[in-house]
């Protein structure tokens, strides 16, 4: 998703609310700044709303921008009276900004194409949204109660409440991710993602067919792995207004995300390890840099990483799960993901690195 950068328009906004009373000058200000350009503090502009909803109506810039925050953390229900409150008042967005039709339109998509509630027993940590039970998604349901208990071990009362969206049809779910997250699929093989506040698995890929194997333990906890990174980018949104998405490396994003699945299934590691041992026969192993950069990451062979990724975490985490929060905790402190893990482990993650490689090369 692209960045909203500071724009004329947004400066002459800044510079329109210097004529108002002082609290709500200091109040507007802060919610232009937290929602645009590198801050992405969606959290807080929310608070800072609250705050400003309390000094009189909010201008239209205002409802304008807490809507864009809500449609930034996956909230297009609670955006939508925001956005048309600004609508109402004739504002149509900044310039170089997603403008407020487009913004309802999205809304108005996502409502359309999203599955119902499925069942209110499910509605506290996570929402699951899903239309009927299908043979394929009936082990992934199952499994919720013990998805939950994982987020718990995890991440104890801070445990983040997610929406959870299960398809069954491919095309409702491009359509449903593209008015979602404003972007396309980026990869032929992307099931699914979790983002703040949502997670999202289709059961059929690109061509249409059962994507994995009903009932697998492959297949549950590949759901869970994005539950893993949707709980991680929650976390550091809800408790520190950061984005995780622009702080995190690729290995330690797609590594915790593969420990979260771990815990529900030992032998998701096992299995990780077995293949690794057999690919490395006939294949080179990346760099600990070549894990650091998105681009060579999501590459040829994305398996390769992703799998190395996930024995390096358990090599730095270890049995200890509360050490994710604290990792989180960390990354958002020095934004730099190594720095994070050493902090919290006192492990070199590139030192831990070439000893998995050297441990896989062990004939």
């Amino acid at each position: 998703m692209r960045r909203i950068h500071f724009n004329i328009c947004f400066w002459f906004f800044l510079a329109r609310i210097s004529f108002v009373e002082a609290d709500s000058l200091d109040l507007e200000r802060a919610l232009g700044q937290a929602v645009s350009g590198e801050n992405e503090k969606f959290q807080e502009a929310q608070a800072i709303f609250e705050a400003l909803q309390k000094q009189g109506p909010p201008s239209p810039e205002a409802f304008y921008l807490i809507g864009f925050a809500c449609m930034r953390l996956h909230l297009p229900a609670k955006a939508e009276a925001f956005l048309r409150r600004a609508k109402e008042q004739k504002f149509t967005g900044f310039e170089g900004w997603t403008s407020v039709d487009v913004l309802l339109r999205r809304v108005e998509q996502v409502s359309k194409l999203s599955p119902p509630l499925l069942d209110p027993k499910f509605n506290g940590p996570i929402a699951v949204y899903a239309s009927g039970i299908t043979e394929w998604n009936k082990p992934v349901l199952t499994a919720i109660p013990d998805f939950i208990k994982v987020g718990h071990n995890i991440f104890g009362d801070a445990l983040p409440s997610l929406h959870f969206y299960l398809f069954s049809d491919r095309p409702t779910y491009v359509q449903f991710y593209s008015a979602m997250f404003e972007s396309e699929i980026s990869t032929w093989w992307q099931d699914g993602t979790g983002s703040m506040n949502i997670a999202t698995y289709c059961e059929r890929d690109k061509d249409g067919r059962i994507s994995r194997r009903v009932g697998d333990p492959e297949t549950v906890g590949s759901v869970l792995h994005e539950l893993g990174h949707a709980w991680c980018s929650s976390y550091l949104m809800n408790y520190h207004n950061q984005n995780y998405h622009r702080i995190c490396p690729p290995w330690l994003d797609e590594g915790l995300a593969e420990y979260v699945a771990s815990l529900w299934d030992r032998n998701y590691l096992t299995r990780r390890q077995r293949w690794l041992r057999q690919k490395v026969k006939n294949s080179s192993l990346p760099s600990f840099e070549e894990l650091q950069n998105s681009t060579n990451f999501f590459g040829a062979e994305a398996d390769l990483r992703y799998w190395l990724s996930a024995c390096l975490v358990d090599r730095l985490l270890g049995s200890d799960a509360r050490l994710i929060p604290k990792v989180l905790d960390a990354l958002a402190e020095k934004r730099n993901g190594d720095s994070a893990i050493r902090a919290v482990t006192q492990k070199d993650p590139a030192t831990k690195y070439k000893e998995l490689v050297d441990f896989l090369l062990k004939k």
